[in-house]
């Protein structure tokens, strides 16, 4: 019972911290992949020699007061700003500006060597809607009217809109951050109508999202535990909206995030897989190597949480194994304690 009380208040608290999801998953993500996440958002052309810095979102303004903004980053020499938002606000253009000086501040600030001249490097802005209504602008601009100066300087901050994306579409484009909104282009139909049919439709349409990203474990484009990350949002978010509709189906909504959490600990037993594995990359021209490398460091992590005392419906989750190869896993483990055990009454006997 206690558990349950634990499950309720952890999907509680990613139903209503949108923002908080989006910042898991870029702490979390390797560099590379934030990297081609944040290239395709502001339709920039990174190299494999980018280089990723997470800025800290806590900044302070001038009265020293504790602000926290959604994310700050930095790829090469471009600093960017991403804020998630959820319904419209008449106030974002006046808080992208306060968010762009605070970041200037706090990550941008330069002085000359007599402190004469002050250099503020204002972040490049972007907005992500979880929501579109007919009142959300596609663009906020903020204009300065500096004295002595004939024309106005915008600063303007670019809108992306979740609904706008197929889940093709955001995987090829790799913004894996957004998936977990995904199910919300729902949310003004079961606001609205009820249609059984239509109900059915969107929960087949969540299980074939889920099985849609399962090739990214195989492809290295997500780590398993990321991806486990991703599809639990998914369904907590799937959860909520679903269940605003007044008559809709509540075990069809239940059994439908069963089977969207079953995907996620059944992605593959690896060792089993390995040799299929291969063979695949082989006929598709990839390196065996690279299918090599995924499998040796899933088997790490999954020993390491092992190590650790990490609960095992844990470690599967985070791993991505299934039955099987959780049972092949503790028995490779269990073999490795022994190797270890027996090497330590050697030393002992010498």
């Amino acid at each position: 019972m206690e558990k349950d009380k634990i499950q309720e208040v952890k999907k509680k608290k990613k139903t209503t911290n949108y923002d908080g999801i989006v910042k898991q998953i870029i702490n979390n993500m390797q560099s590379d992949k934030i990297i081609q996440f944040l290239g395709s958002l502001f339709d920039k052309n990174y190299t494999s020699e980018s280089k990723l810095i997470k800025l800290n979102s806590e900044t302070q303004n001038i009265d020293n007061e504790r602000r926290i903004s959604d994310l700050y980053l930095k790829v090469d020499n471009d600093f960017f700003n991403i804020e998630i938002q959820s319904t419209d606000d008449q106030t974002m253009a006046m808080r992208i500006f306060e968010y762009g000086m605070r970041g200037a501040l706090a990550h941008g600030r330069t002085y000359s060597e007599d402190f004469s001249k002050l250099t503020l490097d204002i972040p490049e802005p972007v907005v992500i809607y979880l929501r579109k209504t007919g009142n959300t602008p596609d663009k906020f601009t903020i204009e300065f009217n500096f004295p002595g100066k004939d024309e106005a300087v915008a600063y303007e901050a670019n809108v992306k809109f979740v609904e706008d994306y197929s889940i093709d579409d955001m995987i090829e484009k790799q913004l894996y951050p957004m998936i977990p909104f995904y199910p919300m282009r729902y949310e003004r139909i079961m606001n609205i109508i009820h249609d059984p049919q239509m109900e059915d439709a969107i929960n087949a349409d969540m299980i074939n999202v889920v099985r849609k990203l399962k090739p990214l474990i195989t492809e290295s484009k997500v780590e398993p535990g990321d991806l486990s990350y991703i599809v639990d949002s998914i369904s907590v978010v799937y959860e909520n909206m679903m269940l605003k509709g007044k008559h809709v189906n509540k075990e069809k909504v239940g059994a439908t995030m069963e089977m969207m959490q079953q995907e996620t600990v059944t992605f593959f037993d690896i060792y089993d897989a390995k040799a299929e594995w291969i063979a695949e990359g082989k006929a598709e021209g990839k390196a065996e190597g690279k299918v090599e490398g995924i499998i040796e460091k899933t088997v790490d992590m999954a020993l390491k949480l092992m190590e650790n005392g990490v609960p095992l419906d844990i470690i599967q989750k985070s791993s991505g194994l299934n039955d099987a190869g959780m049972a092949k896993l503790v028995e490779q483990y269990n073999k490795s304690l022994e190797a270890g055990n027996s090497h330590e009454q050697s030393e002992m006997k010498r």
